[in-house]
């Protein structure tokens, strides 16, 4: 947490995020999901409901989860601190002229709006938190090992998105904490191979989390059948009939789905009218289109702006080394396979499978957490055969992937993606024209991050140059990573 707090951007950067934080706003100050005053991007985000009020395209849950940030950020703001210290309030882009103001270095005239942000912002960093934690536990529940399970940890805390994307306001922690909270409920019940009663509970339960996560971002229904097939199959009692087995457990699970999914449509229709409609239909703007499937699967995989296996190398790793997860846990390892190849090429099909100015493929970060599962068997199989080559040969990759998520928390992504867009524009070129933007290499942010602004607001007075400071934190990744491998390999006295 302290980490995460200290890499976090600190204000909201993205569009999606302000509306999202404007409808928390509405239901802290006035009751109401509706919101009162639309972004600068007229019509973006938001949509007439039947009333004739504006309301938000996305789920809700996040907005109503961070209603206890913004409580507090009143009353800390209360206080006034910002007026004292305006040069440390982080600048969000989508009040006032926030985006111009973050780019020219200037101080807003007006901070309270800022220093609000700021922190209902800390809302992703205690979800990551969270989320790391409950991957520990899951980990450790595969393997049984409290080390393996630790290690793992490390990789996934640092050495994924999710660490940059604690630093955000987006939706997809939150969704993806509620989906690995269903999972993990699920392979609890099966491991333990809990009694009927116990059992149907979990399921119920399973299928509620993964209802909240669709009610926090609509994908994350993607993952429902794929979960409810799992939970269907996973006794162990193979001489009870197939409708007590399979048909009855699959049932529950849905149930536990279709008691948020119910409150989603019902939330729809006091907005629309509608239960099945969102707010895109009747949107002013066009948000994406199916198209066919091949530029989106490349751009989403290896392209210079949102490839998977380049922003999260640990995924491919993963999917390199799958055999051994796949041996121990085959069911769990088809459910994995199938839900990941399934969001691949549903997102694929859009054609907004970029997700827009983000960090890589934002729309697959619910996902990594389950691909990189395999890496904690594998870690603890090399643990158990006390294979000290590979165990470090993990810790120097470990250290690399660190090292790419921390190049990406020093960067300001967000501003970054202007200036590409703003500098395209003087040449006359439309950086949106055939997803330029992020398929060129030319403008990649893996290459040309740093060479903009800073993303870290708590570093942001540091006076060392982007590549510079990344340097030193990485260094103090090498001594934080020596510390553990050491006394690891020492502990278990390791040949």
């Amino acid at each position: 947490m302290i980490t995460y707090t200290v890499m976090s951007y600190g204000g909201i950067r993205s569009p999606d995020s302000e509306v999202v934080f404007r409808t928390t706003e509405s239901l802290v100050l006035r009751g109401s999901f509706a919101v009162s005053q639309e972004l600068t991007w007229k019509g973006f985000g938001l949509t007439e409901g039947k009333n004739g009020k504006l309301y938000s395209l996305f789920g809700p849950l996040e907005a109503v989860a961070a209603v206890p940030f913004y409580a507090i950020a009143l009353s800390i703001n209360a206080t006034g601190w910002y007026e004292k210290r305006p040069a440390s309030v982080p600048v969000s882009h989508y009040t006032g002229d926030g985006l111009i103001e973050f780019v020219s270095g200037e101080i807003p005239h007006d901070l309270g709006p800022h220093a609000l942000r700021a922190v209902v912002c800390l809302f992703n960093i205690v979800i990551g938190s969270l989320s790391v934690i409950l991957f520990f536990l899951l980990v450790k529940a595969l393997t049984q090992s409290e080390v393996s399970a630790l290690l793992t940890t490390i990789l996934y805390a640092f050495g994924t998105l999710v660490f940059p994307y604690t630093g955000t306001f987006f939706s997809e922690p939150l969704a993806a904490f509620f989906v690995m909270l269903s999972l993990y409920v699920l392979v609890r019940s099966d491991l333990n191979d809990a009694v009927l009663r116990n059992r149907y509970y979990s399921l119920l339960l399973s299928g509620i989390f993964c209802g909240l996560a669709t009610a926090t971002h609509i994908t994350a229904i993607l993952f429902v059948p794929f979960f409810c097939l799992y939970g269907m199959f996973s006794c162990h009692d193979k001489k009870q009939t197939i409708i007590k087995r399979a048909v009855v457990p699959g049932g529950i699970f849905m149930t536990g789905v279709g008691l948020i999914i119910a409150l989603l449509g019902y939330y729809n229709y006091y907005r629309f009218g509608n239960i099945l409609e969102t707010g895109r239909a009747h949107s002013h703007m066009a948000y994406g289109v199916f198209v066919a499937p091949w530029r989106g699967l490349y751009g989403l995989l290896l392209s210079s702006g949102k490839g998977l296996l380049l922003y999260c190398p640990a995924v491919a790793l993963s999917l390199i080394l799958w055999k051994p997860f796949h041996r121990r846990y085959r069911l769990l390892s088809i459910m994995i396979l199938g839900a990941a190849l399934t969001r691949i090429f549903f997102i694929a099909s859009r054609s907004d499978w970029h997700g827009g100015f983000c960090l890589g493929p934002r729309y697959m970060v619910m996902i990594i957490p389950l691909l990189i599962l395999p890496l904690g068997v594998l870690v603890d199989m090399l643990l158990k055969e006390r294979n000290k080559k590979y165990i470090l040969a993990f810790a120097v990759f470990t250290l690399l992937c660190i090292s790419e998520q921390i190049y990406f928390s020093v960067g300001e992504i967000f501003s970054f993606l202007h200036i590409v867009k703003w500098n395209g524009a003087r040449f006359g070129i439309d950086v949106f024209e055939n997803d330029f933007l992020y398929l060129n290499w030319d403008v990649s942010p893996l290459i040309y991050l740093l060479d903009e602004h800073r993303g870290s607001f708590m570093l942001n007075k540091v006076p060392l140059d982007n590549y510079t400071l990344w340097l030193c934190l990485v260094s103090l990744t090498v001594v934080a990573l020596f510390i553990v491998y050491y006394r690891l390999l020492r502990k278990y006295r390791f040949d």
